[in-house]
């Protein structure tokens, strides 16, 4: 029935708000398509709550808003209904302590294509075992360095890299400079629109990157929202890089980068899949390190990663996307909100 106006909808160009939409744009729904939206209706100021996830998401709403959930009988026959906040509120939680109510699944979100400032799986090599830091004195001086010990990665990368007229230049035990050889070394002054003689410096540049160290790294929007096959080549990259995969077969995820988790987590779940991360206390030589960021990744059965071979050796494909159940109802205030009517046979989309 109503959402806030500054609540997050999900769109084919990545998120906006509930108050900024307009009549024939495009949401989001949950089975990976698009819809268009076919009426706006304003419901002034209501009472406002906060729906809190078993995963931890959340979103707000009136409680006459509608949703689209199971229960135990119909998580066995797969058959869904339709029940308001106010209903659901009554008795979301049994006697037992266990949660009623969950809410479909997003399947995989099948953005379009645009044009990538770097190659996928580069970017996502780079965002993990990439350097990009320069001196603070000369902050546009320096190379690229890629450190890796896997040959696989350096045959994979090597193609990207011949393609943007730059090649591995080795520096020594594993680190190797990113160069562009035959050019002369310049010192651009990039702020003011100066390139470097560097195609793939000037696109880490180009996407905010540069000098960047790991606790503040980040995906850039265009890469989340982009098509199926460039997110699968990012998560690769990303997976080839930080990424692990445990005996039982189940990808996990290591950074000191909260804004890389977040980018990650929404990442996963534009590819129908589900993650569940933890913070823990880093460690070096003994002393307390940097807070790390832990996260396990399940992706739906369907969907094959080209890993390097001593990681996809490990990599199953039999785990299940559990499902998101309804933990927290609250009351949070008055709240200025709207509904929207939007083309698809089941009337639902993605909000945050």
């Amino acid at each position: 029935k109503a959402q806030p106006l500054d609540a997050k909808i999900l769109t084919p160009n990545g998120w906006t708000t509930m108050g900024e939409l307009k009549l024939q744009d495009k949401v989001c729904t949950p089975d990976g398509s698009f819809a268009l939206i076919k009426g706006i209706y304003p419901q002034g100021i209501k009472s406002t709550y906060k729906i809190t996830f078993s995963d931890n998401a959340s979103t707000e709403c009136c409680d006459e808003h509608l949703w689209t959930v199971q229960t135990d009988w119909g998580r066995e026959t797969g058959i869904y209904i339709t029940k308001s906040l106010n209903e659901i509120a009554k008795d979301y939680i049994h006697n037992s302590g266990s949660l009623k109510y969950s809410i479909p699944s997003i399947e995989k979100i099948f953005y379009e294509t645009t044009k990538l400032q770097l190659d996928p799986y580069l970017l996502g090599i780079l965002i993990g075992d990439g350097s990009f830091r320069s001196s603070l004195k000369e902050p546009l001086k320096g190379n690229v360095i890629l450190t890796t010990s896997d040959q696989e990665v350096i045959d994979r990368v090597n193609p990207i890299l011949t393609k943007n007229n730059c090649l591995l230049h080795y520096k020594g035990k594993y680190h190797y400079s990113i160069i562009a050889p035959g050019k002369a070394c310049t010192r651009p002054n990039y702020l003011n629109g100066e390139l470097s003689s560097n195609p793939i410096k000037d696109s880490i540049m180009k996407l905010g990157l540069w000098n960047l160290r790991s606790e503040d790294k980040f995906i850039p929007k265009d890469y989340i929202f982009n098509s199926y096959e460039n997110r699968i080549a990012l998560l690769e990259g990303l997976i080839d890089s930080d990424g692990s995969v445990s005996n039982e077969g189940q990808l996990h995820y290591t950074t000191t980068s909260k804004k890389l988790v977040d980018n990650l987590n929404e990442l996963i779940r534009s590819l129908g899949g589900k993650t569940t991360f933890w913070e823990q206390q880093g460690s070096f030589l003994g002393k307390d390190g940097r807070l790390c960021y832990q996260m396990n990744i399940t992706l739906p059965n369907d969907i094959e990663l080209k890993l390097i071979s001593r990681k996809r050796a490990r990599l199953t494909s039999n785990h299940r996307i559990n499902k998101r159940y309804i933990s927290k109802i609250e009351y949070i205030g008055e709240k200025e909100v709207q509904c929207i009517l939007i083309d698809s046979i089941n009337h639902l989309y993605i909000t945050d």
